[in-house]
């Protein structure tokens, strides 16, 4: 967690761990909302665990909060091996309703011309930063 930098550099650990026994892993990001965030996690991985993001262990984001559409650029300018959209997360949180919203369906109708137009943006600025996006 970004917010309790123990807790991420016990969880980087582990991966670290796992990574230099052989097995394919990586690190994703959630919630990211601002730049700074993904270049502290980068940091943590790379001074503390001794593994550099990107080059040496696969590092990306989960874009699941408004904040990262509006940044999306700048954190792929940080450097990231891939990127993955979280629709449902965003969905919701760019609505401001909860899932259990008796008409959400109806609620999704609205913002789906949105959601497509960025999802084009998002996969656009991706390839032309040349992070893989999921």
């Amino acid at each position: 967690s970004i917010d309790d930098p123990d807790i991420m550099r016990a969880e980087f650990t582990a991966i670290g761990d796992i990574f230099r026994e052989g097995y394919n892993v990586g690190v994703m990001i959630p919630f990211v909302i601002n730049l700074k965030e993904l270049t502290y996690a980068k940091q943590i991985m790379q001074e503390d665990i001794g593994l550099i993001p990107v080059q040496e262990i696969s590092f990306g984001i989960v874009v699941e909060t408004p904040a990262a559409c509006w940044i999306i650029k700048e954190l792929c300018e940080e450097g990231m091996s891939f990127i993955s959209f979280g629709t449902n997360d965003l969905t919701q949180l760019s609505l401001g309703l909860a899932f259990s919203f008796s008409d959400f369906s109806c609620a999704v109708i609205v913002v789906v011309s949105a959601l497509n137009k960025f999802l084009d943006f998002f996969f656009t600025i991706g390839r032309e930063e040349g992070v893989v996006t999921y």
